[in-house]
């Protein structure tokens, strides 16, 4: 909802953003709009109507403000205490915490704004020179593809969360090895 206030010869638009996750109310958008001179008072009327519906639209279509600050592994603490429950079957969610446990140590301190490609490709390299506490052998492709998988869902709901507008995680999984014919 949009709200104006006249201010002299300008005038002042106000939206609201709504609320964020936790509840508390967004910070509201502002701009000072001058109307062109010579315009009746209905011209000017319909004018300021058509620039408040723009200015709406346009603040609402871009991402909101990002928190700069926040770090893949307090996302994933977020992600895991609000969205992961609600969203996840409990066999999936017992999994990708797993896959957590595996690429927090690598990628946990990097801001979600900070992440690149080269960042995911390193880790799965590592992932495949660790080997398999119970049977001794390097971790299975499969195993490095799930935790891929899971780092693509958190992102995604991080991009959906507007933190992001592309998921830095997307299309940087190369399978190592023969591809096998069905």
């Amino acid at each position: 909802m949009a709200s104006i206030y006249k201010r002299g010869n300008s005038y002042l638009l106000v939206i609201s953003m709504g609320y964020d996750f936790d509840g508390k109310r967004r910070k509201t958008r502002q701009k000072t709009v001058h109307p062109p001179d010579g315009l009746t008072p209905k011209a000017k009327e319909k004018w300021l109507e058509e620039e408040t519906a723009l200015f709406e639209r346009q603040c609402h279509n871009e991402p909101l403000p990002v928190d700069k600050s926040i770090t893949l592994a307090s996302y994933t603490e977020i992600w895991l205490r609000e969205i992961a429950p609600i969203k996840l079957a409990k066999s999936t969610l017992a999994r990708d915490k797993q896959d957590i446990d595996r690429f927090m140590p690598y990628l946990g301190g990097y801001k979600l704004t900070d992440l690149k490609p080269e960042h995911f490709r390193d880790l799965y390299a590592e992932l495949r020179k660790q080997k398999n506490s119970v049977t001794g052998k390097p971790l299975s492709e499969c195993t490095v593809e799930g935790v891929h998988a899971c780092l693509c869902g958190i992102l995604s709901d991080a991009m959906e969360g507007s933190f992001f507008s592309h998921n830095p995680a997307w299309r940087t999984y190369k399978y190592t090895g023969k591809k096998k014919k069905k």
